[in-house]
């Protein structure tokens, strides 16, 4: 076998082959058995729910590419959102009706339940093998295809044609569809609370230090616990004092904040288990982290446009003959030639960088999603 930089022998390959295929098949009986075992309805649906979300999303194709940019990425966003709003929300009503409404189902049931079940458990090790598995393909393919002669073959396939113009936004979706479902599961009121209550750890802390350095009852208390250390000089005694006095104010301070933690956890999970306040606070940071990712994406796309644009190199360039004109004017012609090489140096990193940029921006304005997010970017006009 063949790989363009070295020669892997014909009996080497055929036993990697065969341990590789050895191995699948285990982990797919494996999966299978296990999916068989636990059944379709009380397993997680995010693979079909994956797939399912392409679908649905690519009715992206039919926003008119005549509207204001603005309005393209908007709608885009908005699409993207309440399409897999409704492919996680249907999952959601389908596992209600099915766990709740059919407790006692006919044998014939039961038997498609665990079929379906083993079917997708195979699915699940299926799609996290080919989500990152499609998305170095594409960045080998769009990105980086010159080093990679062995690949040629397989690039040529039909198969490779089918799929390569919509390959990446399976790895967009899926990385929306995770934090959707994450933001979901976890909710707004379980979320705030944890930031509350990191909060107020840290406040506690701070608070124990400023009781403990300025007020006079406990900076006392800091000097008589210094004081059972006879074999230090006053200050490093004093230090040590106030150091014990932080830890055993910040100790009962943290027992507060864990009775009120303790009530405020009561709270969020009546409202967690409650139907609808449990939908709602859900929804929220699901919405809440996608907005997150979404801004996060526009960054990356406006980046990438600003370095393929060739922005780097007219920054870099502008940089290297200020600094060129400087040594020039404080050490005479004979820095000239230094600087200029320098600059020259710089300017050839620089054209590394704007190349691989413009691979990157290929590969964002593959498939008709991230085409979108990318060309339509409301962060563009920034950079």
């Amino acid at each position: 076998m063949d790989l363009g930089l070295f020669t892997i022998p014909q009996s080497l390959a055929v036993a990697i082959v065969v341990i590789v295929a050895v191995v699948a098949g285990l982990g797919v009986l494996g999966a299978a058995i296990y999916g068989v075992c636990k059944k379709f309805s009380r397993m997680g649906w995010l693979a079909w729910q994956i797939l399912l979300s392409v679908l649905v999303l690519l009715t992206v194709n039919w926003i008119p590419e005549t509207l204001p940019k603005a309005s393209r990425f908007w709608l885009g966003a908005v699409v993207l959102l309440l399409g897999l709003g409704l492919v996680f929300g249907g999952g959601l009503a389908a596992r209600y009706f099915m766990l709740k409404r059919y407790r006692k189902a006919p044998t014939a049931l039961n038997v498609l339940d665990r079929i379906f079940g083993g079917i997708t458990a195979v699915l699940d090790v299926v799609m996290v093998l080919a989500i990152p598995a499609a998305f170095a393909l594409c960045i080998m393919y769009f990105a980086f295809p010159a080093p990679l002669q062995f690949m040629e073959g397989f690039y040529a396939l039909p198969v490779w044609d089918f799929f390569a113009p919509f390959l990446f936004d399976v790895f967009v979706i899926a990385m929306f569809a995770l934090l959707l479902r994450t933001g979901f599961r976890v909710g707004f009121g379980r979320m705030f609370l944890i930031l509350f209550m990191l909060a107020l750890t840290f406040g506690a802390f701070l608070l124990s230090v400023f009781m403990t350095l300025r007020w006079g009852l406990f900076r006392g208390m800091a000097n008589g616990i210094g004081g059972w250390f006879k074999i230090a000089g006053p200050a490093i005694r004093y230090a040590i004092g106030s150091l014990i006095t932080i830890f055993l104010l910040f100790a009962v301070l943290f027992v507060v904040i864990g009775l009120i933690g303790w009530g405020l956890n009561k709270l969020v999970n009546y409202c967690r288990y409650n139907y609808v306040t449990g939908l709602i606070d859900g929804a929220v940071l699901a919405v809440v982290f996608f907005v997150m990712l979404l801004m996060i994406a526009c960054g990356i796309n406006a980046l990438v446009a600003w370095l393929a644009g060739g922005g780097v190199s007219e920054m870099v360039d502008g940089i290297a003959r200020s600094l060129e004109n400087v040594l020039v004017g404080a050490m005479g012609e004979q820095a000239a030639e230094t600087a200029s090489g320098f600059r020259e140096a710089l300017s050839g990193i620089c054209d590394a960088v704007q190349t691989v940029a413009k691979g990157i921006e290929a590969l964002f304005r593959s498939a008709p999603l991230s085409r979108l997010l990318y060309e339509a970017n409301p962060f563009a006009a920034v950079t």
